[in-house]
């Protein structure tokens, strides 16, 4: 730990903290990471709970969050999401965070810990999705799961359009977007039982409309499987009876 007046505290001295990261530097996480196709060019191998410890001793600290993530190291940038301030973050600063994403386990946890909760989350998905770069349009999925899970007030609508934005899309067969794009199509069939008939319905466009793509059909056919599955029908059920 980083030791001030006898207490333990996390520096706000971006500097100091990845020095303290590199101390704790674990190369045989390393290994595993890059088995789950994670970049660790610029990884100290850290686990996830250190770096919720770390999180926890520092608060949120919005500038040194800003700089964590501009050191480009990966477990900078996730301790970054998780003490930043949602409430601060500028439409300057949300794209630069995004440009920087190499990896796909720190823009899943960017979306889902930071990004969703900012203001600025709903114009941002779309604008994404749109992007030819790997890890913007990937994010762009990535946040639609979010919000379809978090934010409980936004109306079917919103999501009903998206699903036109997932179709559009499920011809990309790059890796990292086609399981984005599966992701977001789960998530937002699990909001509600209208929402499910409409993922279903979506999942069956995109066999009819992409036969030969087969990143789409595994879109199409693996969604279906769980909207259309006894666990999913029944938690809905449940809900739209209370």
């Amino acid at each position: 730990m980083i030791y001030s007046g006898g207490t333990v505290k996390l520096s706000d001295d971006a500097a100091a903290i990845i020095a303290e990261m590199e101390k704790h530097a674990d190369p045989a996480n390393l290994e595993g990471q890059r088995r789950y196709g994670i970049e660790t060019s610029r990884s100290f191998g850290l686990t996830s709970v250190k770096i919720k410890e770390l999180a926890k001793l520092s608060g949120r600290n919005h500038a040194l969050a800003n700089e964590l993530r501009s050191t480009g190291y990966r477990e900078a940038m996730h301790l970054a999401s998780l003490i930043a301030d949602p409430g601060k973050l500028t439409d300057d600063e949300i794209d630069s965070w995004v440009r920087q994403f190499n990896s796909w386990d720190v823009c899943d946890s960017t979306c889902l810990k930071l990004f969703r909760k900012s203001p600025l989350a709903i114009s941002k998905i779309e604008e994404w999705m749109d992007s030819e770069e790997e890890f913007i349009k990937r994010a762009g999925f990535a946040l639609l799961a979010a919000c379809a899970v978090h934010l409980k007030r936004e109306n079917d609508e919103f999501f009903i359009r998206l699903l036109e934005k997932i179709t559009e899309h499920a011809a990309d067969e790059r890796n990292m977007i086609k399981k984005s794009v599966n992701w977001a199509l789960r998530q937002t069939g699990k909001r509600n039982s209208a929402l499910n008939a409409k993922a279903i319905e979506t999942c069956r466009l995109i066999q009819k409309m992409y036969p030969g793509i087969r990143g789409a059909q595994w879109i199409a056919s693996d969604a279906l499987r769980e909207l259309t599955g006894d666990a999913v029908q029944s938690r809905l059920t449940k809900k739209s009876l209370k």
